[in-house]
């Protein structure tokens, strides 16, 4: 029997859920922007009303590439709380989640997943799901800033359907009109307490320490004067 918290900052959306054996029994999830820190322990309380923290086996957090900020709240509110429930703590992929969700929405074939980072710059990933269910990651979390990058990619990807999943620049259709784009997927606690479950189940459980965020290369809020 296992018990997980899963929390998930990483995008625009608050959220957070309990699971027990692999079902969700608890979740609560708002629409936020830039107002996380101010709600992310309501959201936890929420979930674990009635329920001993130490009773816990793990923390999972979305741990990015999402949100600067939003990535590094959900992994220091996992660490605090997995230090005092004595629990391990579980970094899940948000590309990764991103992938489930669209799965998980009853739609098939690859999925290149698309989280903004600034501006013009997104953070890029592609998945297949194979027939024996197995996810496969075929492209690794990328920071990527204007055309030419999505113009490789479009060229590399196996034959067959592909869906483009989360915030599409805003000029794809230029480089390729009969690309799929699915909107309104997201990711919530949920998803995120169920991977971890996985995870968990593999012994893929870490030390509270070792809970941290995923930056990619290129990947800073900071940009020179001027930009």
């Amino acid at each position: 029997m296992s018990l997980i918290l899963g929390i998930e900052t990483s995008q625009s959306l608050c959220s957070a859920a309990r699971c027990s054996d692999g079902v969700i029994v608890a979740e609560d999830t708002h629409p936020l922007q830039r107002l996380h820190n101010e709600h992310v322990l309501t959201s936890v309380d929420e979930v674990m009303s009635g329920v001993q923290p130490e009773t816990l086996d793990a923390v999972g957090f979305g741990c990015g590439p999402g949100s600067f900020t939003g990535v590094r709240i959900a992994a220091s509110v996992a660490q605090a709380i997995a230090y005092g429930a004595e629990a391990c703590i579980l970094p899940v992929s948000s590309t990764r989640l991103l992938a489930e969700a669209t799965w998980q929405r009853g739609e098939s074939g690859g999925v290149v997943t698309v989280i903004p980072s600034r501006r013009d710059a997104y953070y890029v990933a592609a998945f297949v799901c194979e027939a024996d269910e197995s996810r496969v990651r075929i492209l690794d979390d990328v920071l990527w800033e204007g055309v030419e990058p999505w113009r490789r990619l479009q060229a590399s990807l196996p034959s067959g359907s592909w869906l483009l999943a989360g915030v599409a620049p805003p000029w794809i259709d230029d480089i390729d009109p009969c690309v799929e784009v699915l909107d309104g997927v997201q990711v919530t606690g949920a998803h995120v307490a169920r991977m971890a479950a996985l995870q968990f189940e593999n012994g893929k459980g870490l030390d509270p320490a070792d809970g941290l965020p995923v930056y990619v290369t290129g990947d800073s809020p900071w940009r020179p004067s001027g930009e």
